[in-house]
């Protein structure tokens, strides 16, 4: 049983992600209305060792000596904004000095980047997925519920300042809110702000999963195309689902911790299980409803189907 790693779960951008959780489940400088891991209860910008970064960098090795599936990337992510973790440079030298061929990933709603010590922490990233979703600070605090301390311009300072010293892939991800972001006026402001970063590609994003607030909705084809469209001649990409499968040879109670840890930090369909843990539909749909009757898992009603959650 793991505490800090899980999966190998599978991403719509990395492929086949084992995820790093540095943080207690909601510990973030951002309330995200979109966040498939629900409302943030602890809203902070402190940095501290919330976790035993031995215990972390323990679980990683055992993961990675004994299993004989490949994973894409070794990924920082999970139930809260992983560079508040002080010990994340630790974590990702550890990887380095024992797997020197394992990619590792951050994903960073990028709220510390204007720490010089944050930015020289995660230089050793072969990938880093800032997140830009607003520039003026009326949408930027509807969507995001930053801390009082973080504003889009402390943001966006941060990731430029990243990218004149980072030598990795940047990819920028702007998660699309209908209603909010997407308007002429907001996409002017972020066309203008991305120029600026110039990464290697900025990533449109929209809901998949159930998020915090029951009104944000996933943008039909039309608003994704216009919006598409609109970064034209920039180097941008639609996120889509993966749909091949992973092959997997865990144990029952390996199988179920799986899921389990899956679903806690990222509610799922029986599609997505299936993708992650590599069983049938029939098998998997015998497994959740045990885990149900259980009391580890619930579920609940989406725009794309049943999604399945942890219990809280």
């Amino acid at each position: 049983m793991y505490n800090y790693i899980f999966g190998p779960v599978v991403s719509r951008r990395l492929g086949l992600s084992l995820g790093i959780d540095l943080v207690p489940m909601k510990t973030c400088s951002f309330d995200c209305v979109y966040c498939e891991c629900g409302a943030t209860t602890e809203l902070t910008i402190e940095r501290k060792e919330y976790v035993p970064t031995d215990d972390v960098c323990r679980e990683i090795g055992q993961f990675m000596q004994n299993t004989s599936q490949k994973v894409d990337y070794i990924t920082f992510s999970g139930s809260g904004e992983p560079t508040l973790h002080t010990g994340i440079e630790r974590v990702i030298g550890y990887i380095k000095q024992n797997f020197p061929k394992q990619k590792i990933a951050l994903l960073t709603n990028a709220t510390l980047f204007n720490d010089k010590k944050v930015r020289d922490g995660v230089l050793d990233c072969d990938l880093i997925v800032p997140s830009l979703d607003a520039i003026s600070p009326s949408v930027f605090e509807r969507i995001l519920g930053p801390h009082p301390s973080v504003t889009s311009g402390t943001v966006l300072e941060g990731i430029i300042s990243l990218r004149k010293e980072y030598t990795g892939k940047l990819v920028i991800e702007l998660f699309i809110v209908p209603g909010e972001n997407d308007t002429v006026e907001e996409l002017t402001l972020l066309r203008s702000a991305i120029e600026e970063i110039s990464p290697d590609a900025l990533q449109i994003n929209y809901l998949d999963r159930p998020g915090t607030s029951p009104l944000v909705k996933k943008p039909d084809e039309k608003q994704l195309q216009a919006v598409y469209d609109f970064f034209e001649g920039l180097p941008v990409q639609l996120v889509s689902r993966p749909d091949y499968l992973v092959q997997t040879e865990d144990g029952a109670q390996l199988l179920r911790q799986k899921i389990v840890s899956t679903v806690s930090r990222r509610p799922s369909t029986i599609d997505d299980l299936m993708v992650i843990v590599g069983i049938s539909a029939d098998k998997l749909t015998e497994l959740l409803a045990g885990y149900e009757q259980q009391g580890l898992i619930t579920r609940e009603k989406g725009e794309r189907g049943t999604f399945y959650c942890a219990v809280k």
